[in-house]
């Protein structure tokens, strides 16, 4: 999922997107009106685990910012920011079909 534009963007291969339409991940930074806000992620790469199985999927190439690119951003007048995230979803030959779930952290820094 590009984390700019929310398009798939699909290199090879034949996945089908199921159960409902994909988008990229957003957090909303909430502070004090006008203070710079700087997003970093924990890692670089997750395992998803598909639910009732032990089947995984690799998530890396994750990608911070808003919607032009910044991963750097000014609060508004309310004191919001909003961050969208983005990545590389690594699909094995002959994967399970299913609902894959993991976690991710970042990290919001106000300066």
């Amino acid at each position: 999922m590009h984390a700019v534009t929310g398009n798939l963007i699909q290199l090879s291969g034949d996945a089908v997107s199921i159960g409902g339409a994909q988008s990229r991940a957003s957090f909303t930074a909430t502070g004090t009106p006008f203070a710079q806000a700087n997003i970093r992620r924990s890692q670089n790469s997750i395992n998803i685990v598909r639910d009732g199985g032990s089947e995984t999927m690799r998530v890396d190439n994750f990608w911070l910012g808003n919607s032009g690119g910044l991963r750097d951003q000014i609060l508004d007048a309310a004191g919001q920011a909003t961050y969208f995230v983005g990545g590389r979803l690594r699909i094995g030959p002959n994967q399970a079909a299913g609902t894959y779930r993991g976690t991710f952290e970042v990290t919001i820094d106000y300066q």
